[in-house]
């Protein structure tokens, strides 16, 4: 998304108050619809789906300064996901209305966010693709450079450092959580990443994902 339409979105948002989130709070059930469009402040939202069995499957996260869900703003759709808070949040929220005003406005500003849309969607793919496939290492080296793209910090050695459970690398993934313990461990001993307590190190980026391209 361009400076231009970040600065008009967040201009929507000016006269916002903002809302606090706790852990845990769902902002919109699977089969609804959604009256509202949000500005992440601060926090992390995951969007996902549960199967019959009762296992959690990530289909995105947004971090802060995310906008959503644009997709139902812009078709009026009933979800067949769940958003829920995942870490606490601070949001911004205006009625999904003020928005489709804008883009009918704007539509160089529709255009971006479209792109940006697709953008999102390829990712989507690609992790589909993966989960379909390909093997296990494939499919969590796949997430973990996923995640580490959208929520590392990076720090000065250029190691990306990521904070995220085995639980969660499975549902992103779609792998049970034994299986991930043990793929860890065989790319914990390629020195390709270190772990700590719900932390993931990833020594080089490019290093995993040329591993990913020509070893999983």
């Amino acid at each position: 998304m361009n400076v231009s339409t970040l600065n008009k979105l967040q201009a929507l948002f000016s006269d916002s108050n903002i809302k606090y989130y706790k852990k845990g709070h769902i902002l919109i059930f699977s089969g609804d619809s959604s009256d509202y469009f949000y500005n992440l402040v601060s926090g992390r939202i995951k969007v996902y789906d549960v199967t019959y069995r009762g296992d959690e499957i990530i289909i995105n996260r947004f971090g802060a300064h995310s906008f959503f869900p644009m997709s139902l703003v812009l078709n009026s759709t009933l979800t067949a996901y769940i958003y829920e808070v995942e870490e606490d949040a601070m949001l911004k929220v205006i009625k999904k209305e003020k928005v489709l005003d804008f883009l009918k406005k704007d539509p160089y500003a529709l255009l971006d966010l479209f792109s940006n849309l697709y953008h999102i969607l390829d990712r989507s793919i690609s992790r589909y693709v993966n989960v379909a496939t390909k093997n296990a290492k494939a499919r969590l080296i796949f997430s973990i450079i996923d995640e580490c793209r959208k929520f590392a910090v990076v720090d000065k050695k250029q190691a990306y450092i990521l904070r995220v459970s085995e639980r969660e690398l499975a549902a992103t993934s779609g792998l049970s959580r034994e299986t991930v313990s043990r793929e860890m461990i065989l790319l914990k001993s390629q020195e390709l990443i270190s772990t700590s307590r719900n932390t993931v190190t990833v020594k080089s980026l490019s290093a995993l994902e040329e591993y990913l391209r020509t070893h999983a």
